[in-house]
C-alpha cells in the first residue's frame, strides 16, 4: 500500500516540477505522509531536504535560500518562502517515472545549537553503509531483532528530519520491513499508553524521555512512602543481579518481578531501548536497565551518523554508560587533546556551514573528549 502511494505521489511530482535533480524540501512531522513524501521526492528526480520543525522559521528560510529551493512539500501551507505543495494533492496522479529519474542524495542539518546554518549531505552510498553495521550489530547483540508475539514494533518518537531517528529508527528498521507506531502527541502519558497499547518493542529516545519517565516514577513512589520506595529499590537491585547473572531470560523475569511498575509504564513488550543525542544520568540508565527493558547508549552526529552503541548483554556494562566500539564502517581515535576523531565510509563527505562548502575527507574531528 505504501509502495503504491509513493509510486503515485513521484508521478505527480514529476508532471508538477520535472526532474530538476535539485533540492525539495519536505516539511513534515513523523508520519506515513512524511515516508510517502521522502520517497516520492526522491523517486520524481529530485533531493529531499528534511526540515527541521523544530527551527526558528529564520533559520529555515535562510537554509532553503542557500540550497535555491523552490518547492516544499507539506500538508498544510506556511510561512516560509516557496511554492507549497500539499502532499494529498500528489497521489492519485497517473503516469510513471522514468527509473533512470530516480536521485541519488539527501540533506538534512544539524540541531542547530549554535543557531549556524549547518546541513550536512548523505549519498546512497553511505547511507548504504550505515544500514549495513546492522549486520555487526544483530551478530553481537541478537537482542536487538527480537520479537514480541510475533513483531518487532519501533516506536517513532525521534523525529525522521534528525540524523538519529533517520538512521537508527527509519533506515535501520524499515529495510527489514518492521512496524513503526507513531503518536498522536508527545507528551508523557500518549507515550506510556501508546507502547502499552500497541506493544512497541523498541523505544529510542534522547535523554529527556527517560530522564521525564525516572522523575514521574521518583515521584510516585515518594508519594507512596519510604517504606514502598525501599521496597522498590531492594526488588530494582535484585532484578538487576538477575539480569547479569541470566542476560538471556533476565530481562522478562526483572519486568515479571517489578510487574507492579512496568505495567504503569511501557508494560512487557519492549525489549531494545538506546539513548543517544546527549548524557544520561546514570540513575537513569540503571533504573531502565533494572526494569528490565535493556537500555544501551550510542554515539553518533549529523556529520558522522550513527557510529557505535554499548550492545553487551550484562547491565553491569551498560550502566557504565559507555558508547561501545565502533561500527565496521568506522574507526575510533583519540588526538592529543582527547577529542574523538572519527573517519569511515559511512560519514558524510560534505556540508555546508553559512553556506560555506566543507568536504569531509579523512578524519572528523567530533569535538567531544573522551574519557
Amino acid at each position: 500500500q505504501m509502495r503504491q502511494r509513493i509510486v503515485s505521489a513521484a508521478a505527480g511530482l514529476y508532471a508538477k516540477i520535472g526532474a530538476t535533480h535539485r533540492y525539495v524540501a519536505l516539511e513534515l512531522d513523523n508520519s506515513p505522509e512524511w515516508i510517502v513524501a521522502f520517497w516520492a521526492i526522491l523517486m520524481s528526480g529530485n533531493k529531499p531536504y528534511l526540515v527541521n520543525l523544530r527551527y526558528p522559521t529564520g533559520l529555515t528560510a535562510g537554509i532553503l535560500k542557500t540550497l535555491q529551493i523552490r518547492y516544499i512539500l507539506c500538508s498544510a501551507a506556511g510561512s516560509l518562502e516557496g511554492e507549497y505543495i500539499p502532499i494529498c494533492e500528489l497521489e492519485g496522479a497517473a503516469g510513471a517515472v522514468p527509473e533512470e529519474a530516480f536521485e541519488n542524495e539527501l540533506a538534512f542539518s544539524s540541531s542547530a545549537t549554535s543557531m549556524n546554518e549547518v546541513i550536512c549531505f548523505y549519498s546512497g552510498k553511505q547511507i548504504s553503509e550505515q544500514i549495513l553495521n546492522f549486520r555487526s550489530i544483530v551478530k553481537e547483540c541478537p537482542r536487538i531483532a527480537k520479537h514480541y508475539k510475533g513483531s518487532l514494533k519501533q516506536l517513532a518518537f525521534l523525529p525522521f528530519y534528525h540524523v538519529f531517528g533517520l538512521f537508527a529508527v527509519y533506515f535501520w528498521f524499515t529495510f527489514f520491513g518492521r512496524t513503526l507506531v507513531f503518536l498522536r502527541d508527545y507528551s508523557a502519558d500518549t507515550i506510556l499508553q501508546t507502547c502499552r497499547r500497541h506493544q512497541v518493542t523498541h523505544i529510542f529516545a534522547v535523554p529527556m524521555l527517560w530522564h521525564t519517565v525516572e522523575k514521574q516514577l521518583q515521584a510516585t513512589l515518594r508519594d507512596r512512602g519510604e517504606k514502598q520506595q525501599k521496597k522498590f529499590e531492594k526488588a530494582l537491585r535484585l532484578a538487576t543481579k538477575l539480569q547479569n547473572l541470566l542476560p538471556g531470560v533476565g530481562p522478562e523475569i526483572a519486568k515479571g518481578l517489578l510487574k507492579q511498575v512496568t505495567s504503569q509504564l511501557f508494560g512487557p513488550s519492549v525489549l531494545f531501548c538506546i539513548n543517544g543525542g546527549s548524557y544520561l544520568r546514570d540513575s537513569a540508565m540503571e533504573l531502565i536497565n533494572g526494569l528490565g527493558y535493556c537500555m544501551h547508549n550510542g554515539y553518533g552526529m549529523s556529520e558522522i551518523g550513527i557510529t557505535s552503541v554499548e550492545l553487551r548483554s550484562r547491565p553491569k556494562y551498560r550502566n557504565l554508560n559507555t558508547i561501545g566500539r565502533p561500527f565496521d564502517s568506522v574507526q575510533y581515535r583519540l588526538d592529543e587533546q582527547g577529542n574523538l576523531q572519527v573517519r569511515g565510509s559511512s560519514l558524510c563527505t560534505r556540508k555546508l556551514v553559512n553556506g560555506k562548502e566543507l568536504h569531509l575527507n579523512g578524519w572528523f574531528n567530533t569535538g567531544d573528549r573522551m574519557t
